[in-house]
């Protein structure tokens, strides 16, 4: 019997456009059967449960339903409401804004004028306001945290690189791509925009781990997620469309995932890569990897790898609503999908937009709402 340690996302009310403005809190799960992975029917043994988005949720949510200590930024007077349900204490903040000076000292009086900076400061958390700011490489541990509006914007590919260090990287939109590298990285993203590029969406080499919960990857021309060496994993809740190209190594995702990862409730759709290949997701783990509640469709080639396991996944058309390709909003389910009650219990409790959901949960990252 295995354990897993996995992160638990924890989401108050701080909400970027429909995506949360907060911090994961870290719990051993204790999942057994490899963690996360199914049981002999199929079925998990045990689960990540999200924690409930405040003001679609309640209060309480996450490990045991402990009481929140704020809901919204505006509770806080630092300005800032992590995703664990706290304040976070003002003088280990820093601040960056558009509306800045030369000599900021990036107090919330004197916010930095850029990212760099802010991060340069060593400080905790950095609060990031309203605004286009230039993409830099991230090498201390910290949680960066995006207001409505806060954009990350690179020039090039792996501008925005997350160096040798334990990162969580939250409500965002990022013009570009996002690089995690070192033995000792760990990145965590928690529902930022990232896309389009011409480059591979997130891409990670030698990292420790990675999380991905209620992110939207579309638009980058060599793929949408790819991890080059063995990492541990856990992706939940993520959108994943319109990546990669017919020359492309890389469609959908292509996981190299360590024993115990997991990869649960994601719809990946309309993603592209070399013949041959898998052009929604391939697995190159040294086990199977579990595809749990998952819509893999409309991808080129094979939907899903020899590698990959699907368990309670829909390999069919899932009767999308449809809309704009570059919109979350696009893939939400319609009325009739073959997806509704089709997925296992023990999945994130809340999906990408944050409703809930009860009892048989809807395969992929969106459940299902019926009209008024």
């Amino acid at each position: 019997m295995r354990r897993l340690l996995v992160v638990a996302v924890l989401l108050p009310a701080c909400w970027t456009w429909s995506f949360p403005e907060t911090l994961p809190d870290e719990a051993d799960a204790g999942l057994d059967d490899a963690g996360g992975q199914a049981g002999q029917d199929g079925t998990p043994d045990g689960g990540l449960d999200v924690g409930a988005p405040g003001g679609l949720g309640g209060g309480n949510g996450g490990s045991g339903g402990a009481p929140r200590g704020c809901e919204s930024h505006d509770k806080c007077a630092s300005g800032l409401c992590t995703l664990a349900g706290t304040c976070a204490p003002e003088d280990e903040v820093s601040y960056v804004a558009n509306a800045c000076a030369p000599t900021a000292t990036g107090t919330r009086e004197s916010p930095f004028c850029s990212l760099a900076a802010g991060l340069a400061s060593m400080r905790r958390y950095v609060r990031v306001s309203q605004g286009t700011f230039e993409a830099a490489p991230i090498v201390s541990s910290g949680q960066v945290y995006g207001l409505p509006g806060a954009t990350i914007r690179a020039t090039a590919c792996d501008t925005l690189a997350i160096q040798n260090a334990d990162v969580v990287l939250v409500g965002f939109s990022i013009e570009g791509n996002i690089m995690v590298s070192g033995n000792r990285a760990k990145a965590t993203l928690v529902g930022n925009r990232i896309g389009p590029s011409s480059c591979t969406g997130v891409r990670t080499s030698d990292a420790a781990s990675l999380v991905m919960d209620r992110n939207f990857v579309h638009g980058h021309a060599k793929g949408g997620v790819w991890t080059e060496t063995e990492v541990l994993l856990n992706l939940t809740n993520n959108i994943i469309v319109g990546n990669g190209a017919m020359n492309s190594e890389v469609g959908g995702a292509q996981l190299a995932a360590a024993v115990d990862s997991r990869f649960m409730h994601n719809t990946v759709f309309n993603n592209r890569g070399r013949n041959q290949r898998s052009g929604g997701v391939e697995c190159l783990g040294p086990l199977p990897l579990p595809v749990i509640n998952s819509i893999i469709w409309g991808n080129s080639s094979k939907e899903l790898s020899d590698g990959c396991s699907a368990r309670f996944s829909l390999l069919a058309d899932p009767l999308f609503t449809g809309g704009p390709p570059g919109e979350p909003t696009s893939y939400q389910l319609g009325k009739g999908s073959p997806a509704i009650d089709k997925g296992t219990v023990g999945g994130p409790a809340y999906d990408f937009f944050g409703a809930m959901r009860k009892g048989a949960p809807d395969q992929g990252a969106v459940e299902f709402l019926p009209p008024p």
